[in-house]
């Protein structure tokens, strides 16, 4: 039976904290168990005696990928050494690995606590890729680890966090799913950008078909714009959490559609009935202004990729 939306959201929030928590070889060995289930390719590589593992933590030798790993507690303070390792264990790799399998791709796995890599450690990456005609050579952060974690089987899933809760034992976590989205967006949401701007060509179509008024349109439109928040939330969190937000976003609308095909709309249009049940359902409590606001920003995102409302290209 594949994981309920509520299962996957306690599963991401399971696997963020124990990536925060991981340092060392502690952090290195998780690396290599995900990578592990991930890709039947890929084989750790562990220290021999004096020989240690020839800088190559793991690798995918049919491809050409190597991984070395650096997971200091605090990569901030680090920075200077974060380089130099990077170079030095570059050059140690090369050196004995690439007569033995060709090195196409190197990350550079780095535990960076969800925050981002650094100018420095960029351009290290970024001239040997140039010097030594790499395909690949980048970091591989905690963004990355993530979204592979989100491609394992719910099987393989549940060897990286144990067993999850059954679905009747979480009732009251409905929607706790939309929790950290909702506060990336109060935090990251006021900027307009200009990728944001209606993507989808048949936007206004679906508008229309779904009944919607024009000021709650005008509303959904606006907020559409901001949408470029969702996304890099969902960009650091992997597709893991866009799948459990989208399944139980889905889900409360197939029941409001359903309840507003049953008990009739009253005055109004039938799209406006439906958005502010949803509105009411996904908002934070206790409802504010910035909750609300950021409330509307999912659900605008979520329409415009026809995870909600009827969509105009199947019809």
């Amino acid at each position: 039976m594949p994981l309920t939306p509520e299962q996957q959201a306690i599963a991401d929030k399971v696997l963020e904290c124990r990536v925060l928590r991981c340092t060392g070889q502690v952090y290195e060995d998780f690396f290599v168990d995900v990578m592990t289930l991930r890709d039947g390719d890929f084989r750790p590589v562990k220290p021999q005696g004096p020989l240690g593992d020839k800088k190559n933590d793991g690798f995918c030798g049919n491809q050409g990928k190597y991984f070395q790993v650096y997971a200091p507690e605090d990569i901030s303070q680090k920075i200077t050494d974060a380089v130099d390792k990077l170079e030095a264990d570059f050059a140690g790799l090369h050196a004995y690995w690439n007569t033995l399998s060709p090195v196409k791709e190197f990350y550079y796995v780095l535990n960076d606590r969800f925050k981002g890599t650094y100018p420095t450690i960029e351009a290290a990456l970024l001239k040997l890729k140039k010097k030594h005609g790499l395909a690949e050579c980048r970091p591989f952060l905690n963004s990355d680890l993530m979204r592979i974690i989100g491609e394992l089987s719910d099987r393989n899933l549940i060897k990286i966090v144990g067993q999850l809760p059954s679905p009747k034992d979480i009732s009251d976590l409905d929607f706790s799913v939309f929790t950290d989205v909702l506060s990336h967006v109060i935090e990251h949401g006021n900027l307009v950008t200009p990728g944001a701007i209606l993507r989808v060509p048949d936007f206004k179509e679906k508008l229309r078909l779904n009944r919607i008024s024009d000021p709650v349109a005008s509303l959904i439109t606006a907020a559409n714009l901001q949408s470029g928040a969702v996304d890099s939330f969902f960009s650091s969190h992997g597709t893991f959490s866009k799948t459990a937000v989208r399944d139980k976003l889905a889900e409360i609308y197939e029941t409001c559609f359903q309840a507003t095909n049953t008990q009739g709309v009253g005055h109004g249009e039938p799209g406006d009935v439906i958005f502010f049940s949803l509105l009411e359902k996904v908002t934070p409590m206790p409802i504010s202004k910035h909750g609300q606001d950021a409330a509307i920003v999912l659900l605008a995102y979520f329409f415009e990729t026809c995870d909600i409302y009827k969509d105009p290209g199947l019809l």
